[in-house]
């Protein structure tokens, strides 16, 4: 019987210093995640949301150049998309664009540049982002990803057609 006892201390000893140190790395995992989180996750995203939507194309390489070298902006930017949601991955990261490109911008883009048109999977931070945003709340393939973003930029004239549309019919110019 005292056999069997030092055999239940000992595994229940073990155990014991198992979850020690387990406690111990996850404290040093915690530790090194708040590190790369800055200030920006405490503050609020007022200075981000004057740079959208893009009306331009030089805009959206000065941002993505702003991402690419500065921690905190990128997880301000982080912090903003993130607030943006939807129902779906899908409804999410079209809200996430709609929010910040314009029309215009969309237009004179495509996923691969093709027709001289500003090539969107150059900008790594900007998609890095809200990828990063999409699959936190959403189960996404990169396929699906890349499906939607061509789809969204594809359609872009003809959003901006429609645009131009409603503005001239709610603004009629007198002759």
């Amino acid at each position: 019987m005292e056999d069997h006892f030092k055999k239940m201390y000992t595994a229940i000893t073990t155990v014991t210093l198992g979850i020690q140190d387990l406690n111990v790395r996850l404290t040093n995992i915690e530790k090194q995640n708040n590190q790369h989180k800055s200030k920006a996750s405490a503050t609020d995203t007022s200075n981000i949301q004057q740079s959208f939507p893009f009306k331009n194309i030089n805009e959206v390489t000065a941002f993505e150049n702003r991402l690419s070298q500065s921690v905190d902006e990128y997880n301000e930017f982080v912090l903003y998309i993130s607030h943006i949601g939807g129902s779906s991955a899908k409804e999410n990261l079209i809200r996430i664009y709609r929010t910040l490109f314009s029309n215009e911008v969309a237009k004179e883009s495509s996923w691969k540049g093709l027709q001289n048109h500003f090539r969107i999977s150059s900008l790594k931070s900007i998609l890095m982002g809200i990828q990063a945003t999409i699959l936190d709340q959403h189960h996404f393939t990169n396929k699906e990803f890349e499906d939607v973003t061509k789809e969204w930029f594809r359609q872009g004239g003809q959003r901006l057609s429609r645009q131009q549309k409603d503005f001239e019919e709610v603004n009629p110019q007198v002759i």
